[in-house]
């Protein structure tokens, strides 16, 4: 089966903080684990001068499955947005049109 790109944008909620700090490691296990299904994945700021920790204010994830329900079970399990790291999170179908390419 042909694979499709699928992106969850997704915004901090209110309480964000204690969540984010408990859940770190397992939202990188998680990551790491789930890798080969990862397009793209990081943090969103509210300005690209300010990129601490404290500076974020969500998460954008690019993944690569077979179909849509694939996707949402890897997103409904992914440990931030399983534990009310998110306040808003908007899933889409996406197309990659540019090649990748490497940051130097």
């Amino acid at each position: 089966m042909k694979s499709r790109l699928f992106a969850y944008f997704n915004l901090n909620g209110e309480a964000a903080a204690a969540p984010r700090k408990a859940f770190r490691q397992a939202h990188l296990d998680y990551l790491a684990a789930t890798e080969d299904h990862l397009f793209a994945a990081g943090p969103l700021f509210n300005d690209s001068d300010a990129t601490d920790m404290a500076d974020r204010i969500g998460s954008l994830y690019i993944v690569d499955f077979a179909e849509r329900a694939a996707a949402d079970a890897w997103f409904a399990a992914e440990p931030f947005n399983a534990n009310g790291v998110y306040g808003d999170s908007w899933p889409h179908a996406y197309e990659n049109l540019w090649p990748k390419q490497t940051v130097s």
